[in-house]
């Protein structure tokens, strides 16, 4: 008899559809746990996006605030002409940058009789201000460069930073058999008072200290010069 029940049950059970045999809770369960996972992945997914478009917008912001600050200075630039014989600053702002300053050396051909030792003297000229939509030009037509020997006991006060001679003015020697001439550094303040410098390759950077005496090896004679250059107006020029 209990064996004829026991196989009824198991006949019953058998015969019961799919869904009345599977343990929905479970299922539920499982189910429960993947559609979480699936979550979760897809918050990561798009809190990822969100950083990088954060990111991206914060150095586009950076960027535009960077060129803004820029924006005169990079208008601000030097170079040689004439055969390396010259040296020009421009202004193409609309606008004057001020306490410009420069070091330069200049070059010559080695020789005996009156010429700077190792061939080199060195030029720190302060010009005050450069005008907008401007240039000047550094060579022995405009301005008129004299040298004398270095005191190596006075390197950083012996060079004169303005235009004109001393009364002494049989110490300095024209300069003589003039090779070429080599930007060191140009300082100068944008209309907003921010210091910018450029080196010798022209390449831009913000300055703090302003320029000093260039020390490149042994002392180097000093030079300055005879007239102050001439401002020139640009063809054309653009807002910084």
């Amino acid at each position: 008899m209990s064996n004829g029940l026991g196989e009824a049950r198991m006949q019953g059970n058998q015969a019961k559809r799919w869904w009345q045999r599977d343990d929905w809770t479970q299922i539920a369960t499982v189910a429960a746990v993947l559609v979480g996972a699936g979550t979760l992945l897809l918050t990561a997914i798009a809190t990822f996006f969100q950083a990088r478009v954060a990111q991206d917008q914060l150095d586009q912001s950076r960027r535009t605030s960077d060129n803004e600050a820029r924006g005169q200075a990079v208008l601000v630039s030097h170079w040689t002409g004439d055969g390396e014989s010259s040296l020009h600053v421009m202004n193409r702002s609309l606008d004057p940058v001020n306490e410009v300053s420069l070091a330069f050396h200049a070059r010559t051909a080695l020789g005996k009789n009156q010429q700077p030792p190792r061939g080199m003297v060195t030029f720190v000229i302060k010009l005050g201000s450069l005008p907008p939509c401007s240039t000047i030009a550094f060579s022995e037509k405009t301005v008129g460069f004299r040298w004398k020997r270095a005191d190596l006991n006075e390197l950083t006060v012996q060079h004169p930073v303005l235009p004109g001679l001393p009364r002494e003015e049989g110490t300095w020697r024209g300069l003589k058999s003039l090779r070429r001439l080599e930007m060191l550094s140009l300082f100068f303040t944008d209309r907003d008072g921010a210091q910018w410098s450029r080196d010798k390759d022209g390449r831009l950077g913000d300055q703090r200290d302003g320029i000093g005496y260039p020390v490149d090896g042994l002392a180097a004679s000093p030079g300055r010069i005879v007239r102050a250059p001439q401002i020139k107006p640009l063809d054309t020029c653009r807002e910084g």
